[in-house]
């Protein structure tokens, strides 16, 4: 790692034969790979979409879902991150709940009973 970044690729290819040559028609052993995956029908190119995604509902900081996605600026690295409309807003309602409960907990806790 001369320049310090982080190097994972092993073969350049998503799909190889093993041994890393390229797979000129690949559909068929993507189809494969998919099912064998427990996803199919996904498309390779929805691949980045869904790990973006994987991502920010794991509550990774953006700068290092960032650089792990390989996006360079947050308007790419946002425009990938697609929400779930419905559930995303949910889910953030859920979370404010919790917020102001446990908020309102540590001011009840704070109360001195005056007698």
């Amino acid at each position: 790692m001369p320049d310090g970044r982080l190097y994972t690729t092993i073969c350049p290819f998503i799909l190889h034969r093993g041994n890393g040559k390229f797979i000129p028609q690949f559909q068929r052993h993507w189809a494969k790979a998919t099912k064998a995956a427990g996803c199919p029908g996904r498309l390779l190119h929805n691949l980045r979409r869904f790990a973006v995604r994987n991502l920010i509902h794991a509550n990774v900081p953006m700068q290092v879902a960032k650089k792990w996605s390989g996006h360079e600026s947050d308007a790419v690295f946002n425009r990938h991150g697609i929400l779930d409309k419905a559930d995303d807003l949910r889910k953030a309602a859920e979370l404010v709940r919790e917020y102001r409960a446990a908020k309102a907990e540590q001011e009840k806790a704070k109360a001195v009973a005056i007698r």
